[in-house]
């Protein structure tokens, strides 16, 4: 059994990346990723070592380790573990590279290789790079499944090279371009991602989800379909886009007893959203039910949608929260404008 001892010291952590087992050079790679300035010339070198070692899990860790430092001086080291034979390590390994500012070109190269798991990272990498510049730029946070704004850019070579991914040989591949192009904001490829609603089930689910992002109403058809499957996401996406085809599906869902909780709270929600009245029963059931699963997204519709129906429940959950926390009950509770209880 493969176990991993306490975080050792930077000191011990230093040592340890000639360690005989591996379980400790694992544990040198973690505590190696979070060191004080003065050993993190040291930390870094040592990380490079990992980074080669013979058991993939260690250089996992070592990458993973790499990526929390920032320091972009390893790039060429980070680069380089893109050749491993392992594929998790090929992933991780561009993953922290583009984390870590590697330049665009070296992330639409791996999109376009015939290797899906760097693919899949690749595609991911340049989402992640596309958010992360609107969230510099100050963009408010988007809510899952809404349409975007438009205030977030991508480069005509990275939209071609997630477009061209969206037909690849690899459903896996495919299905995480679709979702690259929503969080790219691709709104020229709402037509290629229509094309995508007859592919197989993992493939369109994701295209469709991506056309809700998009304020693309296409993927309803899908969207119901995956909502009778339970899918959190569905609920989520019909209720942002708001068709009155999805009221009935949405309702049945919220009424079904084995719908998870999560997607009951998300169905109820949506309900609202479309001014059906059920839906304050589907959030209601969530709040009292036994298990805590989706209470805390509930609540947080409740206070979102102001639905000041529900106080007795959140009143009823600040003396017994039971999974949520009292900050947040109070914070719905104020936004219903029924004052704070203590």
């Amino acid at each position: 059994m493969f176990l991993t001892p306490l975080t050792p010291t930077p000191e011990a952590a230093l040592r340890d990346v000639h360690a005989t087992r591996a379980e400790f050079r694992v544990a040198a790679a973690r505590a190696l990723g979070n060191v004080p300035a003065e050993h993190l010339a040291a930390a870094l070198e040592g990380l490079r070592t990992l980074c080669r070692d013979t058991d993939a899990r260690v250089r996992l860790e070592a990458l993973a380790a790499l990526g929390l430092v920032g320091d972009a001086t390893v790039l060429p080291d980070v680069l380089a573990q893109r050749q491993d034979p392992a594929p998790a390590v090929r992933a991780t390994a561009l993953l922290t590279a583009g984390a870590l500012g590697c330049d665009e070109a070296v992330l639409v190269e791996s999109v376009t290789r015939a290797d899906p798991p760097l693919q899949i990272a690749g595609l991911e990498a340049l989402a992640q790079r596309v958010a992360g510049e609107s969230g510099a730029r100050g963009d408010a946070p988007e809510p899952c499944h809404s349409a975007t704004s438009g205030a977030r850019q991508a480069s005509p070579t990275a939209l071609h090279a997630t477009l061209r991914a969206l037909d690849d040989v690899s459903e896996a591949v495919r299905a995480t371009a679709a979702a690259a192009l929503a969080a790219l904001d691709a709104r020229s490829a709402t037509d290629a991602l229509a094309g995508r609603l007859t592919d197989v089930p993992r493939v369109r689910a994701s295209a469709a989800l991506a056309l809700a992002d998009l304020g693309d109403s296409r993927g309803v058809p899908v969207l119901i379909e995956q909502l009778a499957r339970g899918s959190f996401e569905a609920a989520e996406a019909l209720g942002t886009l708001g068709v009155d085809a999805a009221r009935e599906p949405l309702a049945a869902s919220a009424g079904r007893l084995f719908t998870p909780l999560l997607t009951k709270a998300a169905a109820g929600a949506a309900l609202i959203r479309l001014g059906d009245p059920r839906g304050e029963d589907a959030l209601r059931a969530v709040l009292k039910a036994f298990r805590p699963d989706g209470r805390p997204y509930a609540v947080t519709q409740v206070m979102q949608l102001k639905l000041s129906g529900l106080r007795p429940e959140l009143e009823a959950l600040v003396k017994r929260p039971r999974g949520v926390d009292l900050d947040l009950l109070r914070d719905a509770l104020s936004a219903l404008g029924t004052g704070s209880p203590a």
